[in-house]
């Protein structure tokens, strides 16, 4: 369920950004794994939230959440498309992404 819920959210490609940005000097270096740190904390708490205590069958579940979601995905997947239209992302896309995410913790 976790890496699905990942996949189904498209933070795969968020994980590959931070992980080609680069840090000139220690406060970038800090400023990326605290932005790394605060995308897999969403990630944890979505699946902790969503799926607490249901069986461990994922099948379709996720989509059963993501239609049940939909207002605040559509909003989430247009954001995320408009920090890939703009190719490879910063600092601040990739700050604006992971607060994104974490809203949807909520």
């Amino acid at each position: 369920m976790y890496f699905g819920l990942g996949a189904r959210l498209g933070l795969d490609w968020i994980h590959s950004q931070l992980q080609a940005l680069q840090s000139n000097g220690n406060w970038q270096a800090v400023a990326r794994a605290g932005l790394r740190n605060s995308v897999f904390q969403s990630q944890r708490l979505l699946h902790a939230k969503r799926w607490p205590a249901w069986p461990p069958q994922p099948a379709g579940r996720i989509e059963t959440w993501v239609t049940a979601n939909a207002n605040n995905l559509a909003q989430w997947e247009r954001m995320q498309a408009d920090m890939r239209t703009a190719g490879k992302a910063d600092f601040a896309t990739l700050s604006v992404g992971a607060e994104a995410l974490r809203r949807l913790t909520g």
